[in-house]
């Protein structure tokens, strides 16, 4: 009787434990990927207030601030540019723009 018992305590525990052992633990990321290359710098659009300048009003780039909200993946209102060296273009585009998660990964 001792026994059966001693087997159903110890049959329980495992199963208590059992699905305890299979739990996953937690992923921790490293730094958040973001941010601007060196090359690139950060503007805000959408008229959102931000620490970040709104890329029309601070570069003039009208363009930029049309085609911002398709580039921005993340939705974040927060995107990279680089006017281009020579100034504008004919098709009125004054430089590159890139969403700031494609920033430095640390």
């Amino acid at each position: 009787m001792n026994r059966w018992i001693t087997r159903v305590n110890l049959g329980s525990a495992v199963m208590l434990l059992a699905p305890l052992a299979g739990m996953a633990t937690p992923a921790y990321a490293g730094n958040p990927v973001g941010g601007c290359t060196n090359s690139y710098q950060e503007y805000s659009y959408g008229g959102v207030t931000s620490p970040y300048p709104d890329i029309v009003n601070a570069t003039g780039d009208v363009l930029a601030g049309q085609v911002a909200p398709a580039v921005d993946g993340n939705g974040n209102h927060l995107i990279c540019y680089k006017p281009y060296q020579n100034g504008f273009h004919n098709n009125d585009a004054g430089g590159n723009l890139v969403d700031d998660r494609s920033g430095p990964h640390s």
